[in-house]
């Protein structure tokens, strides 16, 4: 049976499409792209957003169309939550996160168990869902309602991932979790943990995808910049720009506490870059709140911010509150605050002109390579062959390099 798995949203989620993905591999089916024929579509959806919610309800009536034949499963946050109005199918199940593996196996798989499959030849980066779960509740994240078995991967077997994954080519781990700071397996939290898996022989970088600032220790960080096995690079989403803001989030920290953990990263002996989240058009979003954003955006204290437009969700604190300010007014913000992303990220990049950086080389495209740097900027080299691929290489950055879609820098092996 051909069979193709189609994915929206976050790390977590992409793990465990890889999951499902290898489970019908195991069982003796063969994975297709998308765009080819196939006689099982299973979707991943996610509801962090509105949007979200309808890009899944879109996947599923073109999997519908394109595919009259096949069998649709369709799985994910979007099917927890009963706001997210998912089609009904007309050839196909709903299947939770619970019933998903064994069901799985039962009425697709041939073998009885499944075993390990190897990874693509052409996936050297690999995400490792290592925590689930989050009872932070802040105030405009429907997440904790439609995830809330929390718990933690034993080490052990986090471990014997890690080498299956190495032994098919994988140079990178990305350790996620739906609040990956909270790991805790017995007495082990997540810097036991990383020194436990950082002691796997071997040429590989773990990198953290994303860690709520109040977890973020001097201890932590003083093993990041001492282990060269984890890349220099945190991912420590901020949301709102005022104590206002913040407090009405719900959120576990003050702009005092995150301004002084940039100030501890900044005087560290090794750069390590900072990305964020943040949020635009919350509904209690002043004048003077925005105009905070702006002059946080413009500080030039991270490499790079993933901006979002707050997103009403039925079920949340948030859901209740109403903005006060138009819907005129948030799309202004939003393309204020996107441009000043852009232009801080040309000045920030400037500072890494002339250095020399390690990058893991990923793909070739026309001629030219493409990977990204410890400190996670995309990055393209010219002068090259294609031993290089999938391998991590020192790089002189040379210049940037911009598209409609990225910005990033070129260099010189």
């Amino acid at each position: 049976m051909r069979f193709t798995v189609l994915t929206l949203g976050c790390k977590v989620n992409q793990y465990e499409s890889d999951q499902i993905k290898h489970q019908l591999s195991a069982g003796g089916n063969l994975f297709t792209k998308i765009g080819t024929e196939c006689d099982l579509i299973v979707i991943n959806t996610c509801s962090v957003t509105h949007i979200a919610d309808r890009k899944g309800r879109q996947l599923i009536r073109k999997a519908e169309k394109n595919s009259p034949k096949a069998t649709i499963v369709i799985t994910g946050c979007s099917l927890e939550n009963s706001s997210s109005n998912l089609p009904k199918l007309k050839n196909g199940l709903y299947l939770n996160k619970m019933d998903l593996s064994k069901t799985i196996q039962a009425m697709f798989c041939n073998n009885k168990s499944p075993k390990f499959v190897a990874e693509e030849e052409s996936k050297n980066r690999k995400f490792m869902m290592v925590q689930n779960g989050c009872n932070y509740f802040c105030s405009y994240c429907l997440i904790p309602y439609l995830r809330r078995n929390i718990y933690s991967v034993n080490p052990s077997e986090i471990k014997k991932e890690m080498l299956q994954s190495l032994q098919c080519g994988v140079q990178e781990f990305v350790l996620t979790g739906i609040n990956l700071g909270t790991y805790q397996f017995e007495n082990i939290n997540l810097l036991g943990l990383l020194k436990d898996i950082t002691t796997i022989p071997g040429k590989y970088q773990i990198r953290l995808s994303s860690i709520e600032p109040n977890l973020v220790t001097p201890e932590l960080l003083d093993f990041i910049i001492a282990t060269p096995k984890i890349a220099p690079q945190l991912h420590i989403p901020l949301q709102g720009t005022t104590d206002k803001l913040l407090k009405e989030m719900k959120r576990r920290y003050t702009m005092l506490d995150y301004i002084e953990l940039l100030d501890l990263i900044d005087h560290l002996p090794k750069t390590v870059t900072v990305t964020t989240d943040i949020i635009v058009g919350f509904p209690t979003e002043t004048d003077a709140d925005f105009n905070a954003t702006i002059a946080l955006l413009s500080s030039g204290r991270f490499m790079d911010v993933h901006l979002f437009s707050y997103s009403p969700r039925n079920g949340t604190l948030a859901y209740e509150m109403s903005p006060v300010f138009s819907d005129e007014t948030k799309h202004s913000r939003m393309t204020q605050a996107l441009e000043t992303v852009k232009e801080n990220k040309h000045r920030f990049l400037e500072k890494f002109i002339g250095k020399t950086v390690s990058v893991l080389i990923e793909e070739k495209k026309q001629g030219v390579y493409f990977g990204y740097s410890e400190n996670y900027f995309r990055v393209k080299i010219n002068n090259c062959d294609d031993s290089i691929l999938n391998s991590f290489v020192n790089c002189t950055i040379t210049r940037i390099f911009e598209t409609p879609k990225m910005i990033g820098l070129e260099g010189q092996v």
